[in-house]
């Protein structure tokens, strides 16, 4: 998941602070990160806590933009 990738980057935050503070564990949050889809509830609290950094749109493939004719 390359939000959270480039939110711990930028943020010089370890995969286990970011972790704790979204209060999961540090294999559910590599589970993550390796593919697996986190719950709807998850998602708000990682938005929560990453202060908008990572959005809902961020976990899946559909375009945020309209297309162009």
């Amino acid at each position: 998941m390359e939000a959270i990738k480039k939110y711990l980057t930028v943020n010089k935050l370890t995969q286990t602070a970011f972790a704790i503070k979204c209060k999961i564990t540090p294999g559910r949050l590599s589970q993550i990160l390796r593919g697996e889809d986190p719950s709807l509830s998850l998602i708000r609290v990682m938005e929560k806590m990453s202060d908008g950094a990572i959005r809902a749109n961020d976990f899946t493939d559909i375009p945020t933009t309209k297309p162009t004719d």
